[in-house]
């Protein structure tokens, strides 16, 4: 799972975003959409229902290997937010970059909660403890 990934890779960039249960279909199959990555709708319900578990079971993970390219959704949680990982070669930056930007807005703005002045989605892969690296330390069993 993931073996290939090396944050270390200057050309990697790491986003993360939270989705409300509501969006989390919309929002994963649209970005595996522009990652090209297969969309599995019926294995992400599956994993979406697992009421809180943890373990392999609870995530939804899709990667290309070959094109450096993952998405990650962390399905374990008992809260109405799903945590969206978006691993990737930074040539395809532009395209996944805004989409991610645009359904952060679109998430925080439906719950009332404004992005802060000046906010940027930021890529995260040079830092220390990503939400990223949690879900795999936390599902790796």
């Amino acid at each position: 799972m993931a073996t290939w990934v090396q944050l270390s890779d200057e050309r990697l960039g790491l986003y993360e975003i939270c989705v409300p249960s509501e969006y989390t279909k919309k929002v994963v199959m649209d970005i595996s959409q522009i990652l090209e990555l297969p969309f599995d709708k019926e294995r992400l319900t599956h994993k979406l229902d697992n009421n809180g578990e943890q373990g392999v079971g609870s995530v939804y993970l899709v990667e290309d290997e070959k094109r450096r390219v993952l998405l990650l959704l962390e399905c374990a949680n008992t809260d109405w937010l799903h945590t969206l990982c978006v691993l990737y070669d930074e040539s395809l930056h532009p395209p996944i970059y805004k989409r991610m930007a645009q359904w952060d807005r679109l998430c925080r703005e439906e719950y009332q909660q404004p992005r802060p002045e000046g906010y940027q989605l930021r890529n995260k892969r040079m830092e220390e403890n990503p939400l990223f690296k949690q879900i795999f330390r936390k599902h790796r069993k």
